[in-house]
């Protein structure tokens, strides 16, 4: 997720990135796939965001997929 520099912040070697998305970007999906189920019975006039966090070892550049 490249972005601005407040988007990422570095903390004890990890590298964490920031993202906030409308939500009106998923609802033009077909009712068979995944990412429109995540939204049925939503309010649409209603402002919703996905907030989404990704991390990284900032030694190594790896993405970390499971914490402890």
């Amino acid at each position: 997720m490249a972005g601005s520099e407040d988007q990422r912040k570095v903390v004890d070697g990890v590298e964490i990135y920031l993202g906030v998305l409308p939500v009106e970007m998923d609802r033009g999906y077909p009712k068979e796939h995944a990412e429109s189920s995540m939204h049925s019975g939503l309010a649409s006039d209603v402002e919703q965001y996905h907030v989404l966090i990704a991390l990284f070892d900032s030694n190594t550049g790896k993405h970390i997929t499971e914490l402890k």
